[in-house]
């Protein structure tokens, strides 16, 4: 028996959670985040969680990390200087790019730098053909002066994208033994190990993301790892992937790529863990922190993934503006509207919410540490949501008077309005904002809303849980105990994953079955060898296939189920009524008279982790007298200012009711119960919101 602890780091706070295996108690704890160097954060942390649960480093049998040292790198454009090696005549791939654009008739729009520049772009003599039969065999001595420019050029990282490479991937085979063997100190990577799918333009800039960002994530973990062994920790480290599932740092240093939204998928594994928790499977998640609002749906328990991702540009996650990779990634909406996104006037007067974010330094002005810009926290300190005695659970003091003035100078006057009256349109401004997330996430997909609980959680989900529930039309709303640091709890209860994929370009009419199988065999074979070099001792897996299919000519797929087993002519015309299906529910269409055609073939392991348990509360009733704290004046947009009673979270009991408005308060964040809404406590401390009207 011993410890486990996920440290989640966000871009205000850094979340911890730890989870005693002996007693099955848990114990949270929240620090400011040190963006300039996240490691401090971390060790700073675990030695604030262990002043208040003493324990023995050593101890820590578990540890597990989501972190966004990787997506920061690339949002910021402080990438490592890196090289590109392609077939000769592709080197503008990555400017040619698609098509496609967000903004179409902006003649002036803008796209992020590519990250090799084009000097740094070399081209090798070498062609492999669709079908994967070399045309021109490699120029060994070629690649070896080309490779002695880019080192003169001072790169730090070389990517290998070859032609149809993700058929046979000799040429990059022999390419990247040669740099490993020349200049073993220089990072490396090829676009077949990253991703062996077809389309040059998203698998060459897949490879060139994941060799960008090798030098600065391996750099990271190299840091994190020598503190953690400082302090007496040598447990492995596990990382957060984007899919959902945690690798070992080892694993990540190789594919960095894989955990550009390592923190956010944390948030949406909890939600699903707490859906299972209570019954509930058709769940959006909803988690705000410090910086961004995250959304994410779940359907049958299962978490919606996508293959596609656009990393960078304007809108983080945003299509046609940043830069594509070619991985599983849960089905993320994420916006700037977090607790720390900063109101403003735009050129024509008009107020905007986000999306930058004050973060953790300078962060809001109420935390007086130097901020001075107004921000969506700001907001509810000065409307009474947040009492700012009682912050952190009275760890922090905020400045309501600065957030008040701020608020004064910077909006309410130039606005000739009421700073209550500014501050009540920021948040509404903000809300507005996050429902169209939560429509994209849900409607835009062929899903309603109205059918969802909403689970939310972050440092101030729950300040916007009852009002964005009503703009939805949701009428039931999950709100977890810790919910500040829930994402950090999803860490803790992610299974090991691992994902393989492989192209298979063929009509449905003309399937080699015998190829088909072997090709799903040989990825079962390669995860299962994968999991066994993992380390982590359970013999407990689950392996799922899937394919992507499409019709003739589309320009895009549809990812459906594959069931365990030899594929036969039965199984494959059930694959296409499964795929005319999903393609109805997606797009409100299907042409069943049409031919389809498989693109690639996905499997994936999952090695299970025991997942901690939970303690359940002792019955009470539904008089909540022992949690009440008072009242204080606190304004709703309906209403203005009332004396609201307030209750203390850690104070409440299985089946206490609380009715609308109310407030709250725990040490990670607080809650806002309008008039609409009921509170009940359900057996496992959840706060179980239902709409009344």
């Amino acid at each position: 028996m011993g410890y486990r602890l996920g440290v989640d780091i966000g871009g205000t706070f850094t979340d911890l959670v730890l989870f005693d295996e002996s007693s099955g108690e848990v114990f949270i704890s929240k620090i400011s985040s040190t963006p300039k160097n996240p490691a401090i954060g971390f060790i700073d942390g675990i030695k604030k969680i262990n002043k208040q649960v003493p324990f023995a480093y050593e101890d820590i049998k578990y540890l597990v990390h989501g972190t966004t040292v990787a997506t920061n790198s690339l949002l910021e454009y402080k990438t490592a200087r890196t090289g590109l090696l392609t077939t000769a005549g592709f080197k503008d791939v990555l400017e040619i790019g698609r098509h496609f654009r967000k903004d179409l008739y902006n003649l002036f729009q803008t796209k992020p730098p590519i990250l090799v520049t084009r000097d740094l772009r070399k081209e090798v003599t070498e062609r492999v053909d669709a079908d994967g039969k070399i045309i021109k065999a490699i120029d060994q001595e070629g690649v070896k002066q080309l490779l002695q420019e880019l080192i003169d050029q001072g790169v730090d990282s070389i990517a290998v994208g070859y032609l149809h490479a993700y058929v046979n991937p000799l040429h990059e085979n022999i390419t990247v033994n040669m740099i490993r063997d020349l200049y073993p100190e220089i990072y490396s990577c090829a676009s077949s190990e990253i991703v062996p799918e077809y389309r040059e333009y998203e698998r060459i800039s897949t490879t060139v993301v994941n060799a960008a960002v090798m030098p600065i994530v391996d750099k990271y973990l190299d840091e994190l790892e020598k503190r953690l062994q400082e302090l007496g920790i040598n447990t492995r480290l596990y990382v957060m992937q984007s899919n959902g599932g945690m690798v070992t740092a080892e694993i990540v240093r190789r594919r960095p790529v894989n955990i550009i939204e390592s923190g956010p998928a944390a948030g949406v594994i909890a939600s699903a863990y707490i859906g299972k928790q209570v019954g509930e499977d058709k769940i959006i998640s909803f988690d705000i922190g410090g910086t961004t609002a995250k959304l994410g749906l779940i359907e049958g328990g299962n978490i919606k993934m996508k293959t596609e991702y656009e990393v960078g540009g304007v809108t983080h996650g945003g299509r046609g503006e940043g830069y594509p990779i070619k991985i599983p990634v849960i089905d993320l909406v994420e916006i700037g509207a977090g607790g720390g996104s900063i109101a403003w006037l735009d050129e024509g007067g008009a107020l905007r919410v986000g999306p930058h974010s004050a973060g953790a330094d300078p962060g809001p002005v109420c935390y007086g540490i130097g901020g001075t810009e107004v921000t969506n926290t700001d907001c509810h300190v000065v409307l009474g949501r947040i009492n700012p005695n009682y912050f952190l659970g009275g760890e922090m003091s905020l400045d309501i008077a600065g957030a008040r003035k701020a608020l004064e100078d910077k909006l309410a006057k130039p606005l000739n309005m009421s700073v209550e009256k500014v501050a009540s349109g920021v948040i509404e401004i903000k809300n507005a904002n996050m429902l169209k997330a939560l429509r994209a996430v849900s409607i835009e997909k062929g899903y309603d809303p109205r059918e969802f609980t909403l689970v939310t959680f972050g440092g101030a989900g729950s300040l916007h849980a009852a009002d964005m529930a009503t703009l939805a039309g949701i009428s039931k709303v999950i709100i977890p105990p810790s919910q500040g640091v829930a994402s950090a709890l999803g860490l803790l209860v992610a299974d090991i994953r691992h994902d393989f994929v492989q192209s298979y370009m063929s009509d449905f009419r003309l399937l080699d079955l015998e190829k088909l199988n072997n090709i799903f065999l040989n990825l079962e074979k390669k995860a299962l060898t994968v999991l066994r070099q993992d380390g982590n001792g359970n013999n407990d897996y689950i392996l799922r296939r899937s394919a992507d299919i499409r019709y003739v000519g589309q320009a895009y797929e549809v990812n459906v189920d594959v069931p365990s087993g030899s594929i036969d002519k039965k199984l494959a015309l059930q694959l296409e009524d499964q795929f005319h299906k999903e393609h109805m529910r997606l797009f409100a269409h299907a042409a069943e008279s049409d031919p389809i055609e498989l693109v690639n073939l996905r499997t994936t392991i999952f090695s299970i982790v025991q997942k901690p348990a939970v303690r359940k509360l002792t019955a009470g009733n539904a008089d909540p007298a022992n949690a009440y704290k008072g009242t204080r004046k606190v304004y709703f947009t309906d209403s203005g200012f009332i004396d609201c009673p307030t209750y203390e979270r850690s104070l409440l009991q299985y089946e206490n009711r609380i009715s609308g408005p109310a407030i709250i308060e725990q040490m990670d964040s607080t809650v806002v119960v309008t008039s609409n809404f009921t509170v009940n406590v359900d057996q496992y401390g959840n706060l179980v919101m239902a709409r009344c009207n």
